[in-house]
């Protein structure tokens, strides 16, 4: 009976194992997914703010070397950012050494995008570049810090109600 009791316990440990590992899996996959989006959008909007909120005062060349880039910049972000390890860490307890591998991946880049626009391509206006990085790096860590602000609240919450529930006076209904 003991040994049935222990099999099922460790049935259980396996299932919660087995579930975290598919979310874990499931919440690179939308985080590298983001950071495709993240990398690319902000250098747009760094060009789109550069050129006053106008799509159409953008010159073609810009805009050309920006579209021709971009699949290039994503792939090689996409490398360093595997290498920094940005994927492998538990986001709900990012602090410090994950903010720190962030910026080093964005100064990283960032020198990726200006050597790669300036030696292939067309040297692209300095702002560009600044505002770019600037926006890239705030979409990178408000994504990551948004999740663990998310779980942290959700885990607040929770145990708000647990304790909220504990302190309910007992009551017992005969009849």
């Amino acid at each position: 009976m003991v040994e049935k009791r222990e099999e099922r316990k460790n049935e259980k440990v396996k299932v919660e194992k087995v579930k975290r590992t598919a979310h874990s899996k499931l919440i690179t996959f939308y985080l590298v997914l983001f950071d495709m989006f993240a990398l690319n959008i902000a250098y747009f909007v760094a060009l789109w703010l550069r050129f006053d909120l106008r799509i159409s005062a953008i010159p073609k060349g810009y805009l050309k070397t920006f579209l021709t880039f971009a699949p290039i910049y994503t792939i090689c972000a996409m490398l360093v950012f595997g290498a920094l390890s940005l994927y492998d860490s538990l986001w709900r307890y990012a602090s410090f050494p994950e903010l720190n591998r962030i910026m080093l991946s964005t100064v990283i880049t960032t020198i990726m995008q200006v050597a790669g626009t300036v030696i292939f391509l067309e040297r692209m206006p300095i702002s560009y570049y600044l505002m770019g990085a600037i926006i890239q790096t705030t979409l990178i860590l408000a994504v990551r810090f948004g999740y663990r602000y998310i779980s942290f609240e959700r885990n607040r919450h929770v145990k708000e109600a647990l304790a909220q529930k504990e302190n309910m006076p007992k009551a017992m209904i005969i009849g």
